[in-house]
């Protein structure tokens, strides 16, 4: 069996010279491969957290919408002569334990045909009595991460 001996040892060597011609990957190569795919969930990590934010603001956008047109069918349904001129503020509390909270505002004035067209003013004046009302509702979330919404419309007196 002496000839076995020298058969391993060329087999050996044999495997030794086809494993030194192959190249595996350098630390620097690995290393530089981890910061890649590191930089890479990093990226999507922050992807999700904003689109998340953005459905939140979304929704909070929805929720404010619905308040405002809510008081503009409420004033529909009150008619011109129910729907008092003036100022009212009012803060609502919607959702699961009532965690979300919004402040809206209901400026009522008399506007002429002529100054209809115009931006209302900033502060609610009532204006001289017409025949036609403008019904303002500005409707802002507690935690402002919407901005707020402004709903207008004209009521006028039909009689």
């Amino acid at each position: 069996m002496p000839g076995e001996g020298n058969a391993m040892k060329r087999m050996s060597l044999g495997r030794k010279k086809e494993l030194v011609g192959q190249q595996g990957f350098a630390l620097l190569e690995v290393l530089i491969g981890g910061s890649v795919q590191a930089i890479a969930l990093v990226g999507l990590a922050l992807m999700f957290a904003t689109g998340q934010s953005m459905i939140v603001a979304e929704g909070s956008l929805r929720v404010e919408l619905h308040l405002a047109e809510q008081k503009l069918e409420d004033m529909r349904v009150l008619g011109f002569a129910g729907a008092a001129t003036g100022s009212q503020t009012e803060t609502l509390t919607t959702g699961q334990g009532a965690a979300e909270s919004f402040t809206r505002v209901t400026c009522v004035s008399y506007v002429s045909d002529s100054t209809l067209g115009e931006p209302p003013p900033v502060n609610c004046t009532v204006g001289i009595v017409t025949a036609t009302k403008r019904v303002r509702v500005t409707v802002t979330p507690a935690t402002h991460q919407q901005d707020a919404v402004t709903v207008d419309t004209v009521l006028v007196n039909d009689s």
